[in-house]
């Protein structure tokens, strides 16, 4: 077991905390409580977040819980240790700045995209040169102090993954690093970058989402290179009454798409099942699970000749896998996990495993990919050690059904940097097993910006006439915003008198 000496944290903090956690049996956490004296407001602003690396109690001389001049890596969290000729390690963003300096990852704060990145950085050399154990790209759409509290959670998990990697074993694995050149923006960036943040809250509250959905007609191994679709069709409704998003297909019956339909008045998505023939709607029947959750992304599967649909909904905090056959209700066939709000849930089979990747909405909303497997449908669903596998808005959230072409499994995810869907990426997935996870992406997809849905797309699934498709407009809906405005207002309790 290695032992972990980390400069400048206090044995007891919030981040200190959250790093041992993340060690499992890896590794042990050495904090020395020695300090530099940082400004007043910096302290300030990290206290109460994850991202706390002091105690605010009035005793911080807090003796090390670890031998000083014992250790097999030396963690430098502030930047400030001198050149060290075992192995160091720094946390720290793009431009090279490290996790504790004063005000870490202002200069993210609402910026577009709205992505910090984050690495984990070796030195065996005294500084002459790094190179990347782990990197994360988490959202940074949040205000500073919910940003401190991202930047201190995701410091724990690259740590974690790194000691579980092979890279952490071998002197000079992994990339080399280098800082960009880019210096600190000034205020009037800044200005700039909140003005931005509080035009897009604003753009969230006036505008209203409109989503529709669209055949392509291409086969998968197209897929495979960065390219703008463009659909000649669009299947929709009016956008005073809701909006169709997350098309899947029902294996069998080609003429049926499976869907969410969102209805602007209750605030909420139900599943439907759409008879198309492939530019307008002939029949809609909606699918009825017994859940009052919001529901949407029905993915689907079949396993010899059954039909198994996998829908989100994250609201009841589990996952069910639901049986499917014309002219019955969906029968609850599995309940995957109880507890867990599990978003975009899509299964695929690998390496003779069943395989659902989604995403954990207690890590983040987009940010981040974590799996379950299991050795037939019914269970028992285990999560896989390394959760979360992956941390980057650009290419977590599940996007789709994952495909194969040759030997290689695609798996299409959303880029949320920019918005919410705003883009799809392919990743090929290189290696999956219980303990590790890792993929590349290969392929970039877009919206056509001339087109009639210019501002996203957020799910491919593969059909029989082609691939299955849902595109993004932002639009001016007055009465949409009424009744969004309406549903906050607050309701009188049950038997309460409202009038005279």
């Amino acid at each position: 077991m290695a032992l972990i000496r980390a400069v400048g944290l206090h044995p007891t903090s919030p981040l200190a905390c959250h790093i041992r956690r993340s060690l499992d049996e890896w590794a042990h956490l050495a904090a020395t409580g020695h300090q530099p004296r940082d400004a007043a407001s910096w302290r300030r602003a990290a206290t109460g977040t994850a991202l706390q690396w002091f105690e605010t109690a009035s005793d911080e001389s807090a003796p090390p819980d670890g031998a000083e001049n014992m250790h097999d890596i030396i963690l430098d969290l502030h930047g400030l240790t001198p050149c060290h000729q075992g192995r160091l390690w720094r946390i720290v963003d793009g431009s090279g700045h490290c996790l504790l300096a004063p005000f870490f990852a202002l200069d993210h704060c609402w910026r577009r995209p709205a992505l910090l990145p984050m690495f984990l950085i070796e030195s065996r050399d005294g500084g002459l040169s790094w190179h990347v154990l782990a990197e994360a790209f988490p959202s940074a759409a949040h205000h500073y102090r919910d940003l401190l509290d991202v930047a201190g959670r995701c410091s724990a998990w690259l740590i974690g993954r790194a000691l579980r990697g092979p890279a952490c074993l071998a002197a000079g694995a992994g990339r080399a690093w280098q800082p960009l050149s880019r210096p600190r923006p000034g205020r009037p960036s800044r200005l700039r970058r909140w003005a931005a943040g509080t035009g897009a809250r604003w753009r969230d509250r006036l505008m209203a989402e409109e989503w529709a959905i669209a055949v392509l007609d291409k086969r998968p191994e197209t897929l495979l290179t960065d390219q703008v679709v463009s659909p000649s069709h669009w299947i929709r409704m009016p956008v005073s009454q809701g909006f169709l998003a997350d098309p899947f297909a029902w294996p069998g019956r080609p003429d049926v798409v499976l869907c969410e339909e969102f209805n602007h008045r209750t605030g909420r998505g139900i599943l439907t099942a759409l008879t198309t023939d492939g530019t307008r709607i002939i029949t809609a029947e909606p699918i009825m699970l017994g859940e009052t959750c919001h529901l949407s992304y029905p993915s689907t599967w079949q396993e010899g000749d059954r039909i198994f649909c996998l829908p989100e909904m994250a609201g009841a905090r589990r996952q069910i896998l639901y049986e499917l056959a014309p002219g019955k209700p969906p029968a609850p066939f599995a309940v995957i996990v109880e507890g867990v709000a599990m978003a975009d849930a899509t299964l695929f089979r690998h390496d003779g495993r069943f395989w659902i990747a989604y995403t954990d909405t207690a890590f983040g909303l987009h940010d981040n990919l974590c799996l379950m497997y299991a050795d037939c449908l019914e269970g028992p669903w285990r999560p896989c050690r390394a959760n979360p596998v992956k941390i980057d808005i650009r290419s977590s959230r599940c996007g789709g059904t994952p495909f194969h072409v040759g030997d290689a499994l695609y798996r299409p995810a959303q880029d949320c940097s920019a918005t919410y869907g705003g883009a799809l990426v392919v990743n090929r997935i290189v290696t999956c097993t219980p303990l590790s996870y890792e993929e590349v992406p290969v392929a970039r997809i877009e919206p056509d910006p001339k087109g009639s849905f210019p501002h996203g797309l957020h799910t491919l699934s593969m059909c029989a006439g082609g691939v299955l498709i849902d595109g993004k407009r932002w639009v001016f809906a007055p009465k949409v915003v009424l009744q969004r405005l309406w549903r906050r207002l607050p309701r009188p309790r049950a038997g309460t008198v409202t009038g005279a």
